[in-house]
């Protein structure tokens, strides 16, 4: 199914396309990259089964992933070490499981597809508790004492572990929330895109949402995990045709590739406690293709080739300009996306000579209209990488 008809999809429908083709995939596994090195390590290997959806325990030496195979879909722990993996009690049937920051607890959704409810159980295995009866995508806030979820409708949402105080962040289209560890944001899927949000430890939005990483057209973007500093956010996406782990600063700079292994797609990243590692779920990994394929990647996101600056003025009231340098001949795009990720502006699409480009946009949409005053992202895609802006639209 084309990458376009899938941004369009209601979000839960999104993840069950996904799940049903791990459920059919021969063997996806978990596995663990360096964020520094590189180095890969395989951390599970349950023959005849699928793991995905792994989380770290507080201290980075096991983790927690759900397993699908043929008649179960459970959770299980594993030794990253050791390899030794055993059914989680009290999370038969779970998925999407995530370990409190303080050690204690596991968070998981469980139920029937289109009507999951989120769960607790003791990291040790025990009897579950109902956080909520409806959810899925559970993640903790820094304190432990906070779970930010979205339900079957895409809704953005958090709650205390006792079930008490629920906040409402956004309406429809959200995956995959995650907690920065200083407690102030939280960052999310929208619409095939990586936005975050601030927010305080109770859960209410304490300012506007920002976008992190707006996809390219016909690409999906998902997963964001933050680094233990929330400097960073690692998220995957199809950016390079199958689906690999990238890396990106916060504030929406410095794309890098993190793990493209040779054709696999990897998927469902998430940091250790420490930064230093980073899980992810894919079929089977070879170094060989890994070598093969980073370097090659990374000179490819990270050319000079290519810059976009900062537009003048901004915030602007009509009109505001865009220049943009390109170092040889080539294809240019340069589209405009509101902050809900949506296109609503192709400013250039064709071949541009080398050196500097000037753009002009008065603040109006592909029809014509007026746009509402706000937040809009400048994005310029050429066969060096993608570079985003920005601006800010204030008529009054």
């Amino acid at each position: 199914m084309p990458m376009k008809v899938l941004k369009i999809l209601p979000v839960l429908m999104l993840t069950s396309l996904l799940l049903l083709n791990f459920a059919f995939a021969q063997n996806f596994n978990i596995y663990m990259v360096d964020v520094k090195t590189g180095e890969i390590t395989q951390v599970t290997d349950l023959p005849d089964n699928n793991e995905f959806n792994a989380s770290f325990s507080n201290n980075g030496k096991m983790i927690v992933c759900d397993v699908l195979g043929e008649n179960m879909h459970d959770l299980f722990v594993t030794n990253v070490n050791t390899g030794v993996s055993t059914p989680l009690e009290g999370g038969d049937g779970g998925n999407d499981a995530s370990w409190s920051p303080n050690g204690n607890l596991i968070a998981f959704d469980r139920g029937p597809a289109n009507d999951p409810a989120i769960y607790t159980v003791p990291a040790s295995g025990g009897d579950r508790t109902l956080v909520v009866g409806y959810g899925l995508d559970p993640e903790w806030a820094p304190n432990s004492q906070r779970i930010v979820f979205t339900d079957y409708g895409g809704a953005l949402r958090t709650i205390g572990i006792d079930g008490t105080g629920e906040t409402l962040i956004w309406y429809y289209g959200c995956q995959s929330p995650s907690w920065s560890p200083n407690g102030q944001y939280i960052a999310f899927t929208f619409m095939g895109h990586i936005f975050k949000v601030p927010v305080d430890l109770d859960g209410n939005v304490t300012g506007d949402f920002e976008p992190v990483f707006i996809s390219p057209p016909d690409i999906y973007s998902g997963g964001p995990t933050w680094s233990n500093n929330s400097q960073e956010i690692v998220f995957f996406s199809n950016l390079t045709g199958d689906f690999d782990l990238w890396k990106i600063n916060a504030d929406g700079s410095e794309l890098e590739l993190l793990a493209d292994y040779g054709g696999t797609d990897e998927y469902d990243p998430t940091f250790s406690k420490n930064g230093k590692k980073v899980v992810f779920s894919s079929l089977p990994i070879t170094g060989e293709s890994f070598e093969a394929q980073i370097s090659n990647e990374v000179m490819t996101y990270n050319s000079p080739g290519m810059e976009l600056k900062q537009n003048y003025p901004n915030p602007f009231r009509e009109t505001t300009r865009i220049d943009l340098i390109l170092q040889e001949e080539q294809n240019l795009q340069v589209y405009i996306y509101d902050a809900m990720g949506r296109l609503v502006k192709t400013l250039a699409n064709g071949a541009y000579d080398k050196g500097l480009h000037h753009l002009e946009w008065n603040g109006s949409a592909e029809d014509g209209s007026h746009l509402a005053d706000g937040i809009y992202t400048c994005q310029m895609v050429t066969h060096n990488g993608i570079r985003n802006i920005h601006m800010i639209l204030m008529r009054e």
